[in-house]
């Protein structure tokens, strides 16, 4: 077998074995609380990985972006958590890819607007699911400053027959030139009232 044709074989080995460990690969257990309870939204939420920020792990940072010394103010993660995701113009925060059941539909987060018009925070949702991909994001206004929450969020839906998909989340600045600080990237079981 020639040197091309012994390359492909390898090639192909290595697709096939990513194709059956995404098919094997079981989603974690979870363990959840009404996070948003104080905003009227009695669902039951977990933390998506990395989505808290108190250590920088399973988050990939890019153009500047950093975890830095700051929290939500109403601490729905706990009292000791005391880090946010600070990301400027043109940087960028990426969780690692994680699996979702076929009853976990959307996400909410807080962020701290800059108070500079025209600046926007921009979520992105990638999904796969066997050879199926799907998108969807938003941009947050960022005219006004403070901390908020973000709506309900959906997450694309194409499980496959597992009944799962692995979702990646990008955060990243839009527009205006401007200093964006996020937190506690939740996830939502689907349970919506």
């Amino acid at each position: 077998m020639g040197r091309g044709l012994v390359a492909a074989a390898v090639l192909l080995g290595v697709l096939t074995v990513s194709q059956t460990s995404f098919a094997d690969v079981p989603c974690q257990t979870r363990t959840t609380r009404a996070y948003f309870s104080p905003w009227g939204d009695t669902n039951q939420y977990f933390p998506a990985p990395g989505g808290t920020f108190e250590s920088g792990a399973n988050t990939a940072f890019a153009g500047g972006a950093k975890v830095v010394s700051d929290q939500e103010p109403w601490k729905v993660a706990g009292s000791t958590h005391s880090k946010a995701a600070q990301i400027p113009a043109g940087g960028s925060v990426k969780l690692e890819k994680f699996c979702v059941n076929s009853d976990e539909d959307s996400l909410r987060l807080f962020f701290k607007k800059p108070g500079v018009a025209g600046s926007a925070l921009w979520i992105h949702i990638r999904v796969t699911s066997g050879v199926n991909v799907a998108t969807n994001e938003l941009t947050v206004d960022g005219s006004t400053a403070g901390w908020g929450v973000l709506n309900r969020m959906m997450l694309p839906d194409i499980r496959d027959a597992s009944g799962r998909q692995w979702v990646e989340i990008t955060l990243g600045t839009r527009n205006a030139a401007a200093t964006w600080r996020v937190d506690d990237v939740m996830i939502d079981p689907w349970r919506t009232k």
